[in-house]
């Protein structure tokens, strides 16, 4: 089991959760609500699943996550987080793209979340001394 669910959208983690906590009575109760929900069925990219099974809940309530990302719903993001962290118990990350409103993710179950971090490259050309400069910097 992993220690930690990571929810990233473009690269940022968003919602951590950390499997060494225990969960609370009514936490639980929760989860178990939600299970006897999916037992009535569930429906994914139009195809519809009388019942599903772990990984096909686990898509249902990833597309749960990221609508309450997108509409900022913490209370409901945490609770699907809870979920998958719970019920999902080697998912260690749940990896959101954003293009143009259009959101994709991913489940990654093999490695660890690691920020992503960008690097500026000057071009060469601006690390050359210009034409008639003897590259000194002015110091003669």
């Amino acid at each position: 089991m992993a220690e930690k669910l990571v929810i990233s959208l473009d690269g940022a983690s968003q919602l951590e959760y950390d499997r060494s906590h225990e969960l609370a009575e009514s936490q639980l109760e929760a989860l178990a609500k939600m299970d006897l929900e999916m037992n009535k069925g569930i429906t994914l990219a139009g195809d519809r699943y009388e019942e599903p099974n772990a990984l096909q809940r686990a898509h249902f309530t990833a597309l749960h996550l990221i609508r309450a990302v997108k509409e900022s719903n913490e209370s409901r993001a945490v609770m699907m987080l809870t979920y998958l962290a719970v019920r999902i118990p080697d998912l260690r990350q749940v990896r959101i793209v954003s293009k143009d409103e259009i959101y994709d993710y991913q489940f990654v179950f093999d490695r660890d979340f690691v920020p992503e971090s960008t690097m500026t490259f000057t071009p060469i050309d601006l690390l050359r001394p210009k034409e008639g400069s003897d590259g000194s910097g002015g110091i003669h």
